[in-house]
């Protein structure tokens, strides 16, 4: 009859194998980071590159998901996008990839414009916040300007006199529904400005709209308070615009109702 194992030895045995294990562990572990830092120290790559690419990827994955979704004005639009995420990931020069990514933001502002989609302007503002923090040498603020055009924009950031007639604009029901949208539309976009040049021509053009609604009917008390508190905004906040205009059309013609 075979020898049977010491019961008190079972333990010892244990720990033995155990111990072999994670000094096995530890070996295979240690050889895949020399494997790794020699492939960077033979391909002259830096570590923090491998870091940057694979962060480079992850965002454009989530941005062609993001896109993906779209309604392109055609194939060839959808096309030069897909031609720029490729062209970003082969360049190693952050120059380079800056100006592809700047070139996609082009492409989708454009297609913004054309159909105002609140999903292209996540888009647009999921491109903008990637580029500040990641080509801060490249980056210009002033050359990223996002307008908001769509439904899902409001008017929290403007003015409070023009928030507040917003409000009272989107009461009015005996409004019409076109020059209701693309008044605040245009409110909507002078307050995306920044310039008072590039602002003045939008709440004028949110008056002339207005106006000419009242003209249809003068009796709508509602809607000649907002056009009277709209132009004493414009005359207070651009004097000289306001009286420019006046000059060249006539007080009569342009803000009177």
């Amino acid at each position: 009859m075979p020898a049977q194992p010491d019961k008190q030895s079972l333990p010892q045995v244990s720990r033995v194998k155990g111990k072999r294990w994670l000094f096995l562990l530890v070996v295979i572990t240690i050889v895949c980071l020399a494997a790794v830092a020699a492939f960077y120290f033979f391909s002259g790559r830096p570590f923090s590159f491998s870091l940057n690419n694979y962060k480079l990827k992850s965002f454009l994955n989530n941005l062609k998901t993001q896109t993906s979704a779209l309604e392109f004005p055609s194939d060839v639009w959808r096309d030069r996008l897909e031609e720029n995420y490729s062209k970003v990931l082969t360049d190693d020069d952050p120059t380079k990839q800056f100006e592809s990514l700047n070139t996609s933001f082009e492409i989708l502002s454009k297609m913004y414009l054309l159909n105002p989609d609140k999903k292209n302007r996540e888009a647009l503002e999921s491109l903008k916040s990637y580029l500040k923090s990641n080509y801060q040498e490249n980056y210009g603020e002033e050359k990223f300007n996002i307008l908001c055009l769509d439904d899902g924009c409001d008017l929290t950031a403007a003015p409070a006199e023009i928030a507040d007639l917003g409000t009272r604009i989107e009461k009015l029901d005996s409004l019409d529904g076109l020059v209701k949208k693309k008044t605040l539309q245009s409110l909507k976009n002078a307050t995306a400005y920044s310039e008072e040049s590039e602002q003045w021509p939008q709440y004028d053009a949110a008056f002339q709209l207005l106006k000419s609604e009242y003209k249809k009917d003068n009796t709508n008390k509602v809607l000649k308070g907002v056009l009277e508190k709209l132009a004493k905004f414009i005359q207070d906040n651009f004097s000289e615009d306001y009286e420019n205009i006046l000059r060249i059309e006539g007080e009569d013609n342009h803000y009177k109702f």
